[in-house]
């Protein structure tokens, strides 16, 4: 896949830079929670290559599900500041994303400003890739640069009907992203699974059965395998998973025989009872909060890492949001960041925050911006971003 790229001479000084980033980052007391691997740290030094070279760079991105709506907690705000933070330059922030205002404001731009637009989700057209939505945002540029590789699976308005009305490029980190991705996985090639839904990994657990050795399963995935293994109706966030997902996860147990593994132990909290303990996976109870995979299955699960040739982790193992649900994926990180031999590729944006919370990612071979984006790649579904970059 070769991606179109910008040189120099598509950015001459003054020249107005719409640049699409991954800006859908934790913010916690209206602050971004995230490290030095996150995705704004990842993307701020081409901003600020091109905006020493004159360019006035116009940001725009989402963040979270508002859903068409104007929600101050899903505001970029805190972006703004946290972009400015980590690039030492100032980053003014535009409570709008189209219209009048907007355009007024970039007329003003001197070389080398740089401003942050606000939640291009805040406005509808954005999800429905509406064309005269994406005009409105191309008036605002000269050229477009693709960076968001977290939103290269979805088919949205800044992504993909903007390419139709401005010369497009991929960034520097959407190459980056890609190059990646598309090299070869050596065998033996181990993929650690985990999150919440088992459908979202639907698509990516039957592409790479067939060349994986071994995929591990934790989190609310693991829940729904165990039961389908053991015929339990079990839940997950209080509801009782659905017996189509407990179909799929039978037929895949069926289809990918001896790959998938489904944890032996977990930590749950049992009604009645004072604190997590640790109980085998034919005890779990349907009543049971399943918070994490327990220590055996963190030992199986460290002797098959160890003799592997490259790795793919998307999703925690737990509920690490609760300290009582963090023991798995930190071991899991733990034992990643101490593979000499193999190649380590980590995606998620929740699970990449614990990781590097957890000073772990440095150790890491890659860490994705996109955690569906990665799955839907590795998986080898479309990418509608990445089409109209593609050199044809």
């Amino acid at each position: 896949m070769n991606l179109r790229r910008y040189t120099q001479k598509d950015i001459q000084r003054g020249a107005r830079v719409l640049m699409r980033i991954e800006a859908n980052v934790p913010i916690k007391n209206n602050r971004v929670v995230e490290g030095g691997h996150g995705r704004l740290a990842q993307v701020v030094p081409e901003i600020k290559k091109l905006s020493k070279k004159g360019a006035k760079m116009i940001l725009i991105s989402h963040l979270g599900r508002p859903e068409g709506k104007s929600i101050k907690g899903l505001s970029l705000r805190p972006v703004a500041t946290q972009l400015s933070k980590l690039s030492g330059l100032p980053v003014k922030f535009m409570p709008e994303v189209v219209g009048k205002s907007v355009e007024k404001m970039v007329d003003t731009m001197q070389d080398g400003d740089i401003v942050m637009l606000e939640n291009l989700r805040f406005d509808s057209r954005e999800e429905k890739n509406s064309a005269r939505f994406a005009k409105m945002l191309a008036g605002l540029g000269d050229i477009y640069i693709n960076n968001a590789f977290g939103t290269a699976h979805r088919k949205v308005a800044s992504a993909v009907a903007i390419t139709k009305y401005l010369p497009s490029f991929a960034g520097d980190l959407m190459a980056k992203e890609v190059g990646e991705l598309l090299k070869p996985f050596k065998a033996p090639f181990v993929v650690l699974l985990g999150g919440i839904k088992l459908h979202t990994k639907l698509p990516m657990i039957k592409n790479v059965s067939s060349h994986s050795s071994a995929i591990l399963t934790g989190g609310g995935i693991a829940v729904t395998f165990l039961a389908a293994k053991y015929g339990k109706p079990l839940k997950l966030d209080h509801e009782v998973i659905s017996k189509i997902e407990i179909k799929t996860a039978e037929h895949l147990l069926k289809e990918c025989a001896g790959k998938i593994f489904v944890p032996i132990d977990f930590r749950v909290l049992r009604h009645g009872e004072k604190g997590v303990k640790t109980v085998h996976a034919r005890e779990v109870l349907p009543e049971d909060d399943i918070f994490d995979i327990g220590h055996e299955t963190g030992e199986l699960y460290r002797r098959i890492l160890i003799t592997s040739g490259s790795v793919v982790w998307n999703g925690a193992f737990g509920k690490i949001e609760d300290k009582r649900g963090e023991g798995g994926t930190e071991a899991i990180a733990k034992i990643l960041s101490g593979l000499k031999d193999s190649r380590t590729v980590l995606g998620g944006g929740d699970t990449v925050t614990f990781v590097e919370k957890k000073g772990l990612t440095k150790k890491l071979n890659f860490v994705s911006t996109g955690g569906g984006a990665m799955m839907a790649f590795l998986a080898g579904q479309d990418m509608p971003a990445l089409e109209p970059l593609v050199v044809k």
